[in-house]
C-alpha cells in the first residue's frame, strides 16, 4: 500500500452513536511503571480501550502531568481495542516518558465526536480519580489524524487541558469521506473543504507541521497560524516547522516533541510563579 492510501486509511474512523459514560474498569489500576492496555466498560457495555503509560516512582509523585494522546487512524471497518496502547507504546512513551499518558481508542468517525469526547473526558476524570495529577499540567496531543483531533477537542474543551501539542495535523474539523481520493490534489481539495477552527485561544499551542508532509500540507495550518498572530496577539502560539520530514517519517517530529513538552512545562511552571 502506497504512502497516500496510507494516510487515507488513517483519516477514516469508524462510525457510532454518542457513547455514555464510563461504568466501570474492567482492569485493576496498575501502580507500577510501564505501559499498560487498559480496557473500560461504558454504562451501555461497551468496551473501550485505551493504554496507560505510567513513569517512575509514579506511586511516590505528587501532581503529576498528564498526556492525552490522540492515534493516527488504521486500516478497517473497527478500530482494535489496543489502537491506542499501540500507538503510545510506539510514540507516545518514548516521547513524554515522565509524565502520565492516556492513548485512548477511537470510537467514531472522527475524534472530535460525541462519543469520543465524551469518552475521553470521562477517562480522564477516572484516571484523575486514581493518580495524582495536575489539574493545571494537562497536555492533549496527537500524530496526524489524531493531530487534527488535538485541534478539534482543544477547541471546544479548552477548559479541560493547559495546553496542545497537534502534531501533523491540520486546524480543521476532519469529517469522513464520502468517497475515498485516489490522488493527493483530490485529497487536499477535500481537507480544504473541511470547517476551519475558530476560536479565541486561551492556552498555549504547540503546532508541528513539515514543508515535506505529502499528505497534510503544511499549507493548511500556515493561513491559520499568521491570522492568529493579527487576530490574537496575544495567544501563547508556537509554530515548528520541519525542512524535510514526509507525513511517515516520524522520529523527526517527536523529537520537536520532546523539545515542545519541555518548553511546556517551563510555561507552567513560570506561570505558577507568575499567579
Amino acid at each position: 500500500m502506497n504512502d497516500f492510501k496510507r494516510f487515507v486509511f488513517a483519516a477514516l474512523f469508524v462510525s457510532v452513536s454518542s457513547t455514555p459514560a464510563i461504568a466501570e474498569q474492567t482492569q485493576d489500576m496498575p501502580t507500577a511503571q510501564g505501559d499498560y492496555s487498559q480496557t473500560t466498560q461504558l454504562a451501555d457495555g461497551t468496551s473501550y480501550g485505551y493504554g496507560l503509560h505510567l513513569p517512575k516512582n509514579v506511586d511516590k509523585r505528587k501532581n503529576m502531568p498528564l498526556v492525552v494522546a490522540l492515534h493516527y487512524g488504521w486500516e478497517g471497518d473497527a478500530a482494535p481495542l489496543d489502537q491506542g496502547f499501540q500507538f503510545m507504546e510506539w510514540m507516545m512513551s518514548p516521547t513524554f516518558k515522565n509524565a502520565i499518558i492516556i492513548a485512548p481508542s477511537s470510537l467514531a468517525d472522527s475524534w472530535h465526536a460525541p462519543a469520543n469526547t465524551d469518552a475521553l473526558l470521562d477517562l480522564m476524570d477516572d484516571i484523575k480519580e486514581t493518580y495524582s495529577i495536575n489539574d493545571e499540567r494537562i497536555l492533549l496531543t496527537g500524530y496526524s489524524a489524531g493531530g487534527f483531533g488535538t485541534w478539534a477537542i482543544g477547541a471546544d474543551h479548552q477548559e479541560a487541558f493547559s495546553a496542545i501539542m497537534p502534531i501533523s495535523g491540520a486546524p480543521r474539523y476532519m469529517e469522513p469521506f464520502d468517497v475515498p481520493p485516489e490522488t493527493p490534489e483530490q485529497m487536499l481539495e477535500h481537507l480544504l473543504s473541511l470547517p476551519e477552527i475558530n476560536t479565541q485561544w486561551d492556552i498555549p499551542v504547540y503546532v508541528i507541521n513539515s514543508h515535506a508532509d505529502q499528505n497534510v500540507p503544511i499549507s493548511l495550518t500556515t493561513p491559520y497560524i499568521n491570522g492568529l498572530k493579527i487576530t490574537q496577539p496575544d495567544a501563547d502560539i508556537t509554530f515548528v516547522t520541519l525542512d524535510e520530514a514526509a507525513h511517515f517519517d516520524v522520529e523527526p517530529f517527536l523529537v520537536e516533541a520532546k523539545i515542545g513538552f519541555r518548553l511546556i512545562k517551563q510555561a507552567w511552571k513560570k506561570k505558577k510563579h507568575c499567579d
